[in-house]
């Protein structure tokens, strides 16, 4: 059940791909700040994923939560909740349409990705695989966050730069950790490309997650 007035909710889900009977898998793909589903649209074509049915949240004022990802919890509410019942609802969609978490895959960049690495800490299950692109989980440094669940061997690729200006490498490092202690077969990349974005080295390696999610599904 969605709560009501989530303005981040408002939005019809985009769709992309093929029909759900001819999709090898499905993806939820999260943008970030200053962005729309467009963005991760022209993420997907070029990761190569013509075979698998698409689904693209969007965030109201195309911001998912109003402050860094490293303040506090609650300064960042209650936008936080409406965002992560965001990538929830959209989940709930692709189930409807017969794929379970385990032929679904988690795509986020920037604020998107830290949406998604908040989603795996606070809703741990077995996925088909996830891409945290330049991101980690939320909250302020201190205690390394504690593990609530499993993640049951869900493949994690977590790609960052060293020098990125909006997400220290010290909290994707944090992050990986975190997921790896939850059963997650974590794969961290940390890069030195200037630019905030996706490219295309790491484009390719969420090709090869995919791929090894439907070769098993085959």
């Amino acid at each position: 059940m969605t709560r009501k007035g989530n303005p981040h909710l408002a939005t019809a889900l985009r769709h992309d791909g093929p029909q759900p009977a001819d999709a090898a898998l499905a993806a939820v793909l999260v943008h970030g700040r200053g962005q729309d589903p467009d963005y991760m649209a022209e993420v997907a074509k070029r990761i190569g994923m013509a075979d698998v049915r698409c689904v693209y949240p969007a965030a109201f004022g195309n911001s998912w939560y109003p402050g860094r990802f490293m303040d506090a919890l609650e300064a960042n509410e209650p936008w936080l909740s409406y965002a992560l019942e965001a990538v929830d609802y959209a989940l709930t969609t692709l189930s409807a349409d017969g794929f379970d978490s385990r032929r679904t895959a988690l795509i986020g960049f920037s604020q998107g990705a830290c949406l998604i690495a908040e989603y795996l800490v606070r809703h741990p299950r077995s996925f088909g695989a996830v891409a945290v692109l330049t991101g980690g989980y939320l909250g302020p440094d201190g205690p390394v966050r504690r593990a609530t669940g499993m993640l049951l061997g869900t493949p994690v690729l977590l790609s960052s730069s060293q020098v990125d200006e909006w997400v220290p490498p010290g909290r994707v490092r944090q992050t990986a950790a975190l997921l790896q202690t939850m059963g997650a077969a974590v794969t961290l990349r940390i890069h030195d490309a200037p630019e905030h974005g996706v490219n295309d080295t790491e484009a390719r390696a969420v090709r090869d997650l995919l791929d090894a999610v439907t070769s098993k599904t085959h």
